[in-house]
C-alpha cells in the first residue's frame, strides 16, 4: 500500500510538472507538455483506476497550491479525466478493443476542443467578440510572418490570414488532441507491458485496430453539420478534424497489416512516412481514406501476431 501511495504521489507530481512546463515557451517545453497525461496513464493502467484517480487528484492539488486553483481545475478536466476514462476502458476486454479506444480518443478530443469554445464564450460577451480579440492579437504576428519577401504567402492580407488561423484553432486542437491521447495511451500501455504490470495481453495493433462502423455515422453527421453557419459550423469542424485523424491512424494500421510479408514493405512504409513529414498533412488524408475504405469493406489482414514485450 505504501508503495502505491508513493507511486501515486510521484506520478501526480510528474504529470503536474509536465503540464506547467509549456509556460516556459521553448520548443522542448512544449513537447514535454504533450506527455503530461503519461505518468497518470502508467499509474492507472498498471495499478488500477483508484491509484490513477489518486494520481490525478494529487497532480491537480499540486498545481492548485503552487499556481492557481483554476489552473488545477483545468488540469483535472483536460488531462486527468480523459486519461482516466481511456485507461478504464483499456483495462476491460470489450471496451478496450483498439478501435473503440481510438474512437474514444476522437470523442474526448472533440469534447475538449468544444470546452475551449465554451470557455471563450464565458470569458467574452459573445463568440464574435472572442474571435475579434483573437484576430486583433494575431494580426501583428501574421503581418511579421507575411512581411518576409521570401514567404510565398506574402501577398495575403494579414488580418484575413489571422482570421483563418483563429477559425482553425479549434479544429487543430481537436486533431492534435486525438494524436496526443492515442500516443500517450500507447506509450503508457507499452511501458506497463514491459514492466509486467499491464493487466491484458499486448495487442497486435496492425491486425486488430479497426474503428467501429458507427464511426461513419459520426463523420457523416459532423460533415453535414458543417453546413450550419456560426457556432454549429465551428463545433462540427472540430468533430470532423478529430474523426479524420482517427481514420488516418486506422489507415496507417491497415497499411502496416497489408504490407506484412512483402519484400517491399520497408520501402513502402519508409516512403509513405517520409511523404507524411514532407507534405504534411496531405498524405494523412490518403491514410484516412484507406481507413474509411477498411471500415466500409474490411480488408483481409494477416492473423494477429502474439507479442510478448520484454
Amino acid at each position: 500500500m505504501l508503495q502505491q501511495i508513493i507511486m501515486a504521489l510521484g506520478a501526480g507530481l510528474a504529470s503536474a510538472i509536465l503540464f506547467v512546463v509549456p509556460a516556459k515557451g521553448s520548443a522542448l517545453a512544449l513537447a514535454l507538455g504533450l506527455i503530461a497525461p503519461l505518468p497518470l496513464m502508467i499509474a492507472a493502467l498498471g495499478q488500477g483506476e483508484r491509484i490513477g484517480a489518486a494520481t490525478g487528484v494529487l497532480g491537480a492539488a499540486a498545481i492548485a497550491i503552487v499556481l492557481d486553483p483554476h489552473v488545477g481545475g483545468f488540469y483535472l478536466i483536460t488531462v486527468a479525466i480523459p486519461a482516466l476514462l481511456l485507461c478504464g476502458m483499456a483495462r476491460r476486454p470489450v471496451l478496450g478493443a483498439p478501435g473503440y479506444l481510438l474512437m474514444a480518443c476522437a470523442v474526448l478530443a472533440t469534447l475538449l476542443a468544444w470546452s475551449g469554445v465554451a470557455l471563450e464564450a464565458l470569458t467574452y460577451p459573445s463568440l464574435d467578440a472572442a474571435l475579434e480579440d483573437i484576430v486583433n492579437r494575431l494580426t501583428p504576428i501574421a503581418a511579421s510572418i507575411l512581411g518576409a519577401p521570401e514567404n510565398p504567402l506574402s501577398g495575403l492580407d494579414p488580418r484575413e490570414f489571422a482570421t483563418w488561423v483563429a477559425l482553425g484553432m479549434t479544429p487543430a486542437a481537436a486533431a492534435w488532441g486525438v494524436a496526443g491521447l492515442a500516443i500517450n495511451l500507447w506509450l503508457a500501455a507499452r511501458i506497463s507491458a514491459i514492466s509486467g504490470q499491464l493487466p491484458r495481453a499486448w495487442p497486435d495493433l496492425p491486425a486488430t485496430l479497426r474503428l467501429p462502423r458507427w464511426g461513419f455515422a459520426l463523420l457523416a453527421g459532423a460533415l453535414a453539420a458543417c453546413a450550419v453557419a456560426g457556432l454549429g459550423r465551428l463545433l462540427a469542424s472540430a468533430a470532423v478534424a478529430a474523426l479524420v485523424v482517427a481514420f488516418a491512424l486506422h489507415g496507417l494500421a491497415a497499411l502496416h497489416a497489408l504490407t506484412r510479408g512483402r519484400s517491399a514493405r520497408p520501402a513502402i512504409l519508409v516512403g509513405f512516412y517520409t511523404l507524411c513529414f514532407a507534405l504534411f498533412p496531405w498524405p494523412l488524408l490518403v491514410a484516412a481514406g484507406l481507413g474509411l475504405a477498411d471500415v466500409a469493406r474490411p480488408f483481409r489482414r494477416a492473423p494477429a501476431v502474439s507479442i510478448q514485450p520484454k
